[in-house]
């Protein structure tokens, strides 16, 4: 049975967000789209792409693309052209940027949250608070990666009844580029470290 996964990152500024989301992009046996509102630096394996139609000719020669869009009307039109491929992932950086805490069933987005198992979809979402991320993409989330949020108590009292108290509360002190990974079906968090090496690869082959 063809499946998915989706997941959700999420952290203070600073956290380590963007890098996390391209090493788990880059680690993909599967071309990956990068969507942000924001002009981040991309590894070089990503290139930049704005023709649809172009997209769809050259899209499985296994080259990845990234999009900067600000727009939310371009954005779904985009999602809506990218859920006729399959075996793909998607990240989305700052995903409350785009869209609000409840989705309508007839945006694209929705669409590929409850449908893009069937084309085997993939989808990564960063943002910097939980509470921010559409719950369509919270309920749905397969693995959760979880970096500092501070000592917000608003922060701390989401995180505690969507996942964990002891989650909340070790959230709050993480070093940067430290996370929590959480699976769905886990009993506790497995801490993890973005490695220096790694870091160092990412930052190397930024443009």
């Amino acid at each position: 049975m063809k499946q998915n996964t989706i997941t959700t990152i999420f952290a203070n500024k600073g956290s380590g967000k963007t890098m996390l989301a391209t090493a788990l992009g880059l680690a993909q046996s599967k071309p990956v789209i990068f969507i942000s509102p924001i002009m981040h630096s991309i590894p070089t394996h990503f290139r930049d792409k704005v023709n649809q139609s172009e997209l769809q000719e050259d899209f499985y020669s296994g080259v990845s693309y990234i999009y900067y869009l600000n727009d939310f009307n371009a954005l779904e039109e985009l999602l809506g052209s990218i859920a006729t491929m399959e075996n793909i992932c998607i990240v989305i950086d700052e995903i409350d940027f785009y869209y609000k805490n409840m989705l309508d069933k007839e945006l694209e987005l929705y669409k590929l949250i409850n449908y893009g198992r069937h084309r085997e979809i993939d989808l990564i979402v960063m943002a910097r608070r939980l509470q921010d991320t559409p719950k369509a993409i919270v309920s749905q989330t397969d693995v959760f990666y979880i970096g500092r949020i501070g000592k917000s108590y608003t922060d701390y009292e989401y995180i505690r009844k969507t996942l964990d108290k002891d989650i909340a509360e070790d959230s709050q002190y993480l070093p940067r580029g430290d996370f929590m990974r959480v699976a769905l079906g886990d009993n506790k968090a497995t801490r993890i470290r973005l490695s220096q090496t790694l870091i160092h690869q990412l930052e190397k082959g930024l443009q």
